[in-house]
């Protein structure tokens, strides 16, 4: 058993400051660690790891960097190894770090990795070139890797940009349905989005919205106008809520983009021609996915594959200037420079006035715009502890009053942290089971809960009341 300094003078072995450590979490806040154990690695308190080796940590990494970067940085690959890696309690430190190094020098020299940056020191001399083959000019570990697939991917979505097979729909349609405007007359930007997305012939089309400038209703104007062509329309979202949302403002089927493609991969649809019928996309159908600026690169490419395939349009609806895909991003701001795209400038959406340039400005990433956020007490200072006590104060207020609030986290770190003191608060108040069962992320979940799932995907169980759930 490797030994560690407990910090007090003596040498204790890795166990017995497991030990030291359960036993003083269980008093300081009745957490038992054993349970947060299992919870994040599956195995019962300290049993050894199974054997996970370096190919095992190097292909985690790799999927990994894979779908949650277009690019990255060995920094980037010594944290995803190290977060990847299993920790036997019976290794010593410096066993994990010399595992560590192996594998993060595997992934930098994997076939699949092609590094972008270009080498400074291909023509400089010996004393200006540091062991690792860097320029002595170049700043340490700033030479950006992608993996092979990445850009293929990304190759794939450019070529699709200039293809041009679409039928246009006519302009008397195109014209009936924006002076219809779904009820609402529709301003110069969003009649010029709808007139040209529906009159292009490319194959891939971008609408680009700041918040507020009437995203939704320029997309339910190209659908009604689409669909009084006499053309399907099939609208995608993120999350079957959104979907649900999107299916409600535009009254077109929407559909979750995990679900479209899981239902594209499980089924032969030669076999089940029924659930071809309803899962594939269609020749000339209309194909609109919203908030596409956080939609995953390897996601964004496929559903434009299956569009490819069915001889089907595809227009993307987002903002790749605000809120990105927690997967691998960068997709929509790719394609918006390469497909036709048109943008919608002037918001409608906010109450206050002096809110519609603001955002804007905050949008275009003018740092002096904050005074005027701060002006109007929409920035708090504060330490972080500080600030996420207040932000779970003023989201619990909201929600005991009836209004629909959600906290924003960088880091899963802290949104279970902050989901854990606003649970608490639910707890005071009567409205939440103080018990039940551990999560992963270390919070409870009991009678009352609302779980949001952070993945979608296809789980069925079986054993309810009522059979299948």
């Amino acid at each position: 058993m490797a030994g560690h300094s407990s910090g007090e003078g003596e040498a204790k072995s890795t166990a017995a400051l497991f030990a030291r450590w359960r036993a003083t979490a269980l008093v300081a806040g009745d957490t038992d660690l054993a349970d947060l154990w299992t919870a994040a690695t599956g195995r019962e308190w300290l049993a050894p790891v199974t054997g996970q080796s370096e190919d095992d940590v190097v292909a985690a990494v790799m999927a990994r960097l894979g779908a949650e970067k277009s690019s990255w940085t060995l920094p980037n690959v010594m944290q995803a190894t190290w977060q990847t890696m299993e920790r036997d309690p019976a290794r010593s430190a410096t066993d994990d770090e010399a595992f560590a190094g192996r594998c993060i020098d595997a992934v930098i020299r994997h076939g699949e990795v092609v590094k972008l940056t270009p080498s400074l020191a291909l023509d400089l001399p010996g004393e200006l070139v540091r062991a690792n083959g860097e320029s002595v000019y170049e700043v340490h570990h700033s030479a950006r890797y992608a993996t092979a697939s990445a850009l293929t991917e990304e190759r794939y979505l450019e070529a699709r940009c200039g293809s041009r097979t679409t039928r246009p729909v006519p302009d008397e349609v195109t014209e009936s349905a924006i002076a219809a405007g779904g009820g609402l007359v529709l301003s110069e930007d969003q009649a010029a989005a709808v007139r040209g997305v529906l009159g292009s012939r490319a194959d891939v089309t971008v609408i680009v919205g700041p918040a507020g400038t009437g995203k939704t209703a320029t997309m339910r104007t190209v659908v009604e106008a689409w669909q009084a062509n006499g053309g399907s329309v099939l609208g995608l979202a993120l999350s079957q809520t959104a979907a649900n949302e999107l299916a409600r403002a535009t009254g077109a089927r929407a559909e979750n983009i995990a679900k479209l493609l899981y239902e594209n991969r499980r089924v032969d649809a030669k076999a089940f021609p029924g659930h071809a019928g309803r899962w594939q996309v269609q020749a000339g159908q209309l194909v609109v996915m919203d908030e596409a600026g956080m939609t995953g690169r390897a996601a964004m490419a496929q559903v434009a594959r299956l569009c490819e395939l069915a001889g089907a349009k595809l227009v993307l609806v987002g903002d790749h200037e605000l809120l990105e895909s927690p997967q691998a991003r960068g997709a929509m701001r790719l394609i918006a420079k390469s497909a036709p795209s048109f943008e919608l400038g002037e918001v409608h959406r906010f109450t206050n006035e002096w809110e519609r340039d603001a955002s804007l400005r905050l949008r275009a990433a003018d740092p002096e715009v904050l005074e005027e956020y701060a002006a109007h007490g929409r920035i708090y200072g504060g330490t972080a502890e500080a600030n996420e006590g207040r932000a779970v104060r003023l989201a619990l207020a909201d929600h005991l009053d009836g209004r629909r609030v959600f906290i924003l986290a960088g880091t899963n770190e802290r949104a279970a942290r902050v989901a854990g003191v606003f649970r608490d608060g639910l707890v005071a108040h009567g409205l939440v089971e103080a018990d039940g069962v551990r999560l992963g992320d270390g919070n409870r979940a009991g009678v009352g809960d609302r779980i949001v799932a952070r993945q979608n995907t296809a789980l069925r169980t079986t054993g309810g009341a009522g059979g299948d759930q």
